[in-house]
């Protein structure tokens, strides 16, 4: 498994970079990637490069966490994660692995 942390924030061509560098390797035709709807995520550009390596994207409402078990994992974490004191960088996926043992 591999972690990614990023301290910047997420735009459009940052996601495509991310996509380019870390799913297109692992890519088959016939998968579906989800993604949810943030902003960045449905920009035309981004579009492009779906369509442009023929990936197939999941169509997902907005706002679904009954239909999508990773924000309700996330709700879990943030709770746990809100709790524990003196929270950095550099402990934070130690931090988090915990959350989720």
């Amino acid at each position: 498994m591999v972690n990614f942390i990023f301290n910047e924030n997420m735009n459009s061509e940052f996601y495509e970079n991310i996509l380019y560098s870390n799913f297109i390797a692992f890519h088959k035709e016939k998968n579906y990637f989800q993604q949810d709807n943030n902003s960045s995520h449905k920009t035309e550009n981004i579009n492009n490069f779906f369509k442009d390596y023929s990936i197939n994207v999941l169509p997902w409402p907005s706002n679904s966490p009954d239909l999508n078990l990773i924000e309700n994992v996330w709700h879990l974490v943030k709770q746990k994660m809100s709790k524990i004191k003196d929270l950095t960088n550099e402990n934070f996926m130690e931090n988090l692995i915990l959350c989720l043992d």
